[in-house]
Order: C-alpha cells, then sequence, then structure tokens
C-alpha cells in the first residue's frame, strides 16, 4: 500500500513558479527517491552528462514529477498533434548522425590545421575515468552520440497518434523523460513494457513516489494508473511508436 506524503496539511500552489516548484521538492518522499536510486544500482547524489549538461539524479526525478503534476491540474484539457514533431525528431536524429560521421571524418583526417579547430572543443568536459584525453574520442562526438540515442529512445516513447486531454498527454511525456534519464545514467539501452524489464520496475516505482504525494495535491488530477494498467499504457504507448 503507497502512503501518503502527509496527511495533515496540502500543497497550494501561490502562483509562483519558482517558488512553487522550491517547496515541491520538499514534500517528495526521500525513501522513495533512495528506493528509485536502487533499482537503478545509483550511489546517492550520483550525477551524469544528460546531453551537455551535468544531472543529479534525485533532482532529474523532482524535476519530471514537478512538470507531471503541473501537467494534470485539474480542469485543463488540450489536444496535440504529434505529427510535425515525429518528423522533426526522424530529421533531428538523421542529422545527429550525419554530423557525428563528418566530424569524425576531420578530425581523423590528419590535417593538421582542420584538427587544431577542432580541438578547441575535443575535450571540454573534465578527465572520464582518468584516461589521458589522447585515448577518448572528442567531447562532441560523445554528445552527438548521446544526442541521438535520446532522439531516439524520444521516437520510441512519443505515439505517432494525437495526444489527448492534458494528463494522458503528460504521461507520455512523463515516459519519455523517465526513458531517456535512465539511459543517460546507463540503465537500458532500450525501453519495454516487460514487467521483467529495468524500464517497467522504474516506472512503476515512479508512480509510487507520485501516489503518495497525490492526496495532498489538491489542484491536480493525476490519474495514476495501476501496475497492470501501467503495463498496457506503456504497450500503447511503445506499441504506436513501432507502427
Amino acid at each position: 500500500m503507497v502512503k501518503p506524503a502527509s496527511t495533515t496539511q496540502s500543497f497550494c500552489l501561490t502562483g509562483d513558479d519558482k517558488d512553487d516548484r522550491r517547496r515541491f521538492t520538499k514534500i517528495v518522499p526521500t525513501d522513495r527517491l533512495a528506493l528509485l536510486e536502487k533499482q537503478l544500482q545509483l550511489k546517492p547524489g550520483a550525477t551524469a552528462i544528460l546531453l551537455m549538461f551535468t544531472v543529479e539524479f534525485r533532482e532529474a526525478m523532482i524535476s519530471a514529477c514537478w512538470k507531471y503534476c503541473r501537467a494534470c491540474q485539474s480542469g485543463k484539457e488540450r489536444r496535440h498533434a504529434r505529427g510535425i514533431v515525429k518528423e522533426n525528431i526522424a530529421e533531428a536524429v538523421a542529422l545527429s548522425m550525419a554530423l557525428s560521421e563528418k566530424l569524425d571524418a576531420i578530425w581523423r583526417s590528419g590535417d593538421g590545421a582542420a584538427v587544431d579547430f577542432l580541438a578547441r572543443l575535443a575535450h571540454a568536459w573534465p578527465l572520464r575515468d582518468g584516461l589521458p584525453n589522447a585515448l577518448l574520442e572528442p567531447d562532441y562526438l560523445l554528445f552527438l552520440r548521446q544526442l541521438e540515442r535520446t532522439l531516439r529512445t524520444m521516437d520510441q516513447a512519443l505515439p505517432s497518434v494525437a495526444g489527448g486531454p492534458a494528463p494522458h498527454m503528460a504521461f507520455y511525456n512523463l515516459v519519455t523523460e523517465l526513458a531517456a534519464l535512465g539511459q543517460s545514467f546507463g540503465a537500458w539501452d532500450r525501453v519495454s513494457s516487460s514487467t521483467n524489464e529495468p524500464f517497467f520496475k522504474f516506472a512503476a516505482a515512479t508512480m509510487d513516489l507520485l501516489k503518495a504525494i497525490e492526496p495532498i495535491l489538491p489542484w491536480t488530477e493525476l490519474r495514476l494508473p495501476t501496475d497492470e494498467q501501467l503495463r498496457t499504457r506503456l504497450q500503447d504507448i511503445l506499441g504506436a511508436a513501432r507502427a
């Protein structure tokens, strides 16, 4: 049984989004964040590079939950079309692949003058795993390849069909963010609706976290699925993405 974060005090919005976001951080149960870390085999305070930014796991999880709760505010009904977005994602994947291949070719060309220009960006991040920079790929290639993986995960998670009411659409967005987050920490290479797969267990634990705080959020309607409903909804998302 999921225990609520609190039964005595409701969390109400003030209209100051920055302050509301700060206060929201304090109501997210730390024990559930710790459970999510354990599922991904992370140490407390773990960070990863998500695109070009260093991401702290707990902060990223709180951010994902906050955006979902805000998108599910009572009475907000919106419909979204995904056709143009899906086309842009596919084009972005192709462009990131092409750019990565071209830059890699320039880097390996042996043309000293050309390589000198790229060298300014080659190792902009701190040393990784203590290895000399000369043994590592340029950072911008790592970024482009992570960008490509993230875009592919997004394309897989988002359905081609038009979105429905805001909570329904918010769930698609939450699933996408969870998939990309787990991928950035090396938890999985693909997302799956199978109950035996790490992604499903991670998504189910996230639902439990949200269920724990839902009773003190009077302004939102999360409409969270049970484990069985979660499996079906993930199947719908992933099936539409592969269709």
